[in-house]
């Protein structure tokens, strides 16, 4: 407004200075990582600082001078970086400011603030005009303010009328420091407790201006010009708030700027968790965490996990850290394996399993079933131990050898051997049974033959009666024959005839006898088979003398 009696003081905007303290930082499984403090002073000494304001209005920045308005009517401007605070730190800025050189009565104005915006409110900064400071409407607000306009008057939703103490007209009071706030409607309140008047000897001159805030006890403490101010606040900065510096002027007016000399805090960090699932969304690596600025970009590119294809990626892979931490889920699915069990003899497989199963599931099989079919060998090196777990790995194929061999098969007596086709068979020995007996003489000491053995395989005893008719009540002679498995062709001995009596005692005289019936049988001694009519003829014929016969 025109009429300097009337007029509501214009805005006072703000103008944000924050560090980017910490580029993205480094993975962490668990936590969040500290950000490195580096002061203003630093990027300023870097030429980085003008790199790092957003500006707004009428602001601008030379050097380390960032100038918010000039000495004309109707200007307003804002600076402040792309990084809030982190108020769970202690948080120190040493700043030096010039709010000009006329006061109110002079045509002054408007005057200074250095305030805190929640991250969710920063981008409705510079929206609204008068005694709010640029900061109407705006929902959790704190800061404290240079005033050098007095507003008598408040305006409906955007600020609250200055105190009493410090005016009574218009555009004709005291300037004064104090705390500001506002609740959720956004109202701008003065807060009148530690309000105090400052001196209006402006001059054009830099005044100190220092703002830290203790994050144990809440308590902020403001010295300018040497003049100090207390509040303990009730908030808790949870988020991120931005660092806002603004100024304003109307009819009246001032060249306001402001100097950082040093800061001490840390940035405000938002996280992106990486979680790895497979496609029943059970986790196959632990998560990792992601840490940066707000405002920085971030690009996640999906782990190779061995036994696992990635079969889904989320949207916000790559994006800007914000205020709030985000998940991107990566999806997996697992890798189809095959788990082989060969029965192997003589370098072949006579019996190969497949089993199909994915990364981590356990495969149990038994192998006798498969051995009860081949009854005919057995084991002589086995690699499968009856499970077997898929490990974590990209190979598909799994391949378990069981080492055969044939078992060694009893030869049976009992059976007669093939003969080879087209062969005429073996002529039987010169001597035969018949032979034998009528060769025989009393007078001359008969001949036995033993059989000699080789090694022996499977005995098999067989039973056998005769009747000894040499006495007139029948005596029962029970003799024992055997069959044989031999290894090797035997051999026969002539020695002279024994006493009947103890002849067929021993299983090597049983021996004797079927050999060499075999012998005057068969034309292999070693697989025959004999009536138990023909062994008692044998017995006879042995053990009796012509004449007894």
């Amino acid at each position: 407004m025109k009429n300097k009696q009337v007029r509501i003081r214009p805005l006072f905007y703000m103008a944000t200075v924050s560090v980017i303290l910490l580029s993205v930082s480094s993975i962490t499984s668990d936590y969040k990582v500290s950000a490195k403090t580096i002061t203003l002073s630093q990027l300023r000494n870097q030429n980085n600082l003008a790199s790092q304001l957003i500006l707004n209005g009428s602001s601008s920045v030379n050097d380390k001078l960032i100038t918010l308005t000039s000495d004309n009517s109707e200007q307003s401007g804002t600076a402040y970086i792309k990084t809030p605070i982190n108020f769970s730190n202690d948080v120190s800025l040493d700043l030096s400011v010039n709010i000009g050189n006329k006061s109110q009565q002079h045509d002054g104005g408007d005057g200074m603030a250095v305030s805190f915006v929640p991250a969710d409110q920063i981008k409705k900064v510079n929206q609204k005009n008068g005694g709010s400071l640029g900061l109407g409407g705006l929902s959790n607000i704190f800061g404290f303010k240079i005033d050098t306009y007095f507003n008598r008057f408040p305006e409906e939703g955007s600020f609250e009328a200055d105190p009493v103490q410090f005016g009574h007209r218009q555009g004709d009071g005291q300037s004064f420091g104090a705390f500001f706030d506002s609740q959720n409607e956004g109202v701008i309140h003065t807060i009148t407790d530690e309000a105090q008047p400052i001196d209006e000897k402006f001059n054009n001159q830099f005044k100190s201006l220092i703002v830290s805030y203790n994050s144990q006890s809440s308590a902020f403490t403001v010295t300018y010009n040497n003049q100090v101010w207390h509040y303990k606040s009730m908030q808790k900065f949870q988020g991120p708030m931005y660092l806002v510096f603004s100024a304003a002027t109307g009819i009246n007016h001032n060249v306001q700027q402001i100097m950082i000399d040093d800061t001490n805090y840390k940035p405000f960090t938002s996280s992106v968790t990486v979680n790895y699932f497979d496609n029943r969304k059970n986790m196959i690596l632990p998560s990792t965490k992601f840490t940066g600025n707000i405002g920085e970009t971030y690009k996640i590119n999906e782990e190779k996990i061995p036994g696992y294809v990635l079969s889904n990626t989320s949207q916000n892979s790559s994006g800007v850290f914000n205020e709030t931490d985000s998940e991107i889920n990566f999806y997996y699915q697992p890798i189809r394996h095959h788990v082989i069990v060969n029965f192997r003899y003589n370098n072949s497989i006579l019996r190969k399993e497949v089993f199909s199963g994915d990364t981590g599931e356990t495969i149990n099989y038994a192998m006798m079933p498969v051995l009860e079919v081949l009854k005919k060998y057995q084991v002589t090196r086995n690699e499968w131990s009856g499970a077997f777990t898929i490990p974590r790995t990209d190979q598909q194929n799994f391949y378990f050898n069981i080492e055969l061999s044939q078992k060694s098969e009893p030869l049976d007596i009992n059976k007669t051997p093939n003969k080879a086709p087209n062969k005429a068979p073996n002529k039987a020995p010169n001597k035969t049974p018949n032979k034998t007996v009528d060769q025989h003489n009393e007078n001359q000491e008969p001949q036995d033959q033993t059989v000699v053995l080789p090694e022996q395989g499977n005995i098999i005893p067989e039973m056998a009666e005769v009747r000894d008719d040499q006495s007139d009540s029948p005596r029962k002679q029970q003799l024992t024959f055997y069959k044989f498995e031999l290894n090797s062709p035997a051999s026969i001995i002539s020695h002279p005839k024994k006493d009947r009596a103890t002849y067929m005692t021993t299983l090597e005289q049983g021996t004797v006898i079927e050999k060499k019936l075999s012998r005057q049988t068969q034309p292999s001694p070693f697989n025959y088979k004999i009536s138990s009519f023909t062994k008692v003829l044998a017995v006879l014929a042995t053990t009796t003398t012509f004449s007894d016969r």
